[in-house]
């Protein structure tokens, strides 16, 4: 494979005109009305190990889930199959008020947990935040295992979903 020195290698966001990534831009893409939680998640397209093996970046030992447990890490696994981050959606539900055995795929996942807030417009987008706020923490974790062997309690990563969520939820609607 040959590539060329002269391109510079960048992310870009697809879902604004500046292609660049901005909260205001993830906000108005996840809230639009016309578009479904399959469309939605399938959007990010991130660099799990499965990925990664996909595009020859590692190889097939490299494979194993962060958190050790022996599987393979992909999108479905990571978010929503692992026994380790299976924990804190529990932890997350019961906060909310809510237990329930959930999809473990992301399209279900998502509309089952999103579902969860009923039918009210401002109900579905906290719920939505709240998912990826927990999908956000469950990445920020997975990469402080791979880059710094660092671990956080579940209670820890629950703290910071809650916390997260709280700042999003506020940067839109105060």
């Amino acid at each position: 494979m040959e590539t060329e020195d002269t391109m510079l290698d960048r992310w870009v966001w697809k879902l604004h005109s500046s292609q660049r990534y901005s909260v205001k831009s993830a906000y108005s893409f996840i809230t639009a009305t016309d578009i479904t939680h399959n469309e939605r998640v399938n959007c990010f397209m991130l660099p799990t190990k499965d990925n990664l093996h996909k595009r020859g970046v590692i190889d097939t030992t490299q494979l194993s889930c962060a958190t050790t447990c022996g599987k393979v890490e992909d999108n479905d696994h990571l978010f929503f199959q692992c026994d380790v981050y299976d924990c804190l959606w529990l932890l997350i539900s019961k906060w909310l008020g809510f237990e329930s055995v959930f999809h473990g795929t992301i399209g279900f996942h998502s509309y089952q947990f999103c579902g969860l807030g009923g039918v009210s417009k401002c109900y579905r987008i906290a719920f939505t935040i709240i998912w990826i706020s927990v999908l956000y923490i469950i990445w920020k974790d997975r990469n402080k295992r791979i880059f710094t062997s660092g671990v956080d309690t579940l209670e820890t990563m629950a703290e910071k979903v809650k916390s997260q969520a709280y700042w999003w939820l506020k940067s839109c609607y105060v």
